[in-house]
């Protein structure tokens, strides 16, 4: 439960852009499962150092 729920504006606009560039990308990205694992191993090593 360490997820913040309460995102200040600038979070949230961060969040769409973020969202944004992986639709722009998950073509590229589906087209390289490397990628993608390290995108994953990255946010997983992100997430545990909260």
């Amino acid at each position: 439960m360490g997820e913040k729920i309460n995102l200040s504006f600038k979070d949230t606009i961060e969040e769409k852009e973020l969202r944004e560039w992986i639709e722009v990308n998950s073509k590229i990205i589906g087209k390289a499962p490397f990628i993608k694992q390290v995108l994953y191993k990255e946010m997983l090593r992100e997430k545990s150092k909260e």
